[in-house]
């Protein structure tokens, strides 16, 4: 003390010390933030890419699952949640809390927001007005899957059009062989996953998924 008041110690004014908790407790909004908005990421590009639906469709369904899986979202969601955790336990709490409970909590939260935010129509609506590319749009197509709205259909020779919803056109071929969805067949406008080899532009379908019927 005696040094403080000589002068020989120098003590931060209390506005530095009001701004560093203004900064810190907003650095945890935003990592807390920025975790329910990559959670509800997660639940849109599920809705959108339906990369379980592949499952179905043998060997190379699995290799589209995993490609499918929206990890850039996931990525930045887990990053978020492990720097808010971080943030949270480097506070003086008063009576430490119970960490488990505390964490599940907050998971539920995190979980309930991103569910919320995602049910509003915030992520579609940035998905029509082609915001942020690097988060919203990736691939529907690929050498061996292709995922898009039937545009027409001939079942006597047991072909199709697909237009991806990045608006990529891509034609499909079926035969006896191939693993179809039960239910009265396609029709123009349902949303389909197919995967099989690309030959001379055309897919050979090994399997095909129908994600939703049009109406």
């Amino acid at each position: 003390m005696n040094g403080i008041r000589e002068g020989r110690i120098a003590m931060r004014a209390k506005a530095v010390f009001a701004f560093t908790k203004a900064a810190y407790a907003a650095s945890i909004v935003l990592a807390w933030a920025a975790a329910v908005y990559f959670m509800s990421l997660v639940f849109f590009k599920f809705n959108l890419y339906d990369p379980f639906g592949y499952l179905s469709l043998g060997r190379l369904g699995l290799q589209v699952f995993y490609v499918a899986l929206p990890w850039r979202a996931m990525t930045l969601f887990v990053g978020f949640i492990a720097i808010a955790m971080l943030l949270l336990r480097d506070i003086n709490w008063a009576k430490r809390p119970n960490v488990s409970g505390t964490a599940m909590a907050l998971a539920v939260l995190v979980i309930a927001g991103g569910a919320a935010i995602n049910a509003m129509g915030v992520n579609q609506a940035m998905w029509n007005r082609h915001a942020i590319p690097y988060l919203y749009h990736g691939n529907f197509i690929g050498d061996y899957w292709v995922m898009g709205h039937v545009t027409t259909i001939d079942l006597a020779a047991r072909t199709m059009s697909v237009l991806t919803p990045n608006g990529e056109p891509a034609n499909v071929q079926w035969d006896s062989e191939t693993e179809l969805p039960q239910g009265d067949g396609f029709r123009a406008g349902d949303m389909v996953q197919v995967v099989g080899d690309m030959t001379d532009g055309v897919y050979l379908a090994e399997g095909i998924v129908i994600v939703s019927k049009t109406q």
